[in-house]
């Protein structure tokens, strides 16, 4: 990292980024405390939220599953891309 950033130690970036974070939920509950919402948007915002924590689950399941296999386990769709994985009809 280079700029003025790289210089601060990690402790204080941490905690920057974190008052960040913190800062969007108070401004998100501010926000939804004062602003009259209709039940289906309040509902579609949580389900875009549920996708988008399920979708990052699954990415984070797929990249420990490839560390623990080891790096020379090839691609992750490595059996269905070719070969006799005997999922096929058993024509003689």
């Amino acid at each position: 990292m280079t700029g003025p950033l790289a210089e601060l130690p990690g402790w204080l970036l941490a905690a920057g980024w974190g008052g960040v974070s913190a800062s969007g939920l108070l401004i998100g509950a501010v926000g939804g405390y004062y602003t009259p919402l209709q039940h289906a948007t309040i509902a579609r915002a949580m389900t875009f939220a549920a996708g988008v924590l399920l979708a990052v689950v699954a990415v984070d399941l797929l990249i420990n599953s490839r560390l623990c296999a080891g790096r020379d386990s090839g691609d992750a769709g490595e059996g269905w891309e070719g070969g006799d994985t005997g999922a096929g009809p058993n024509i003689p």
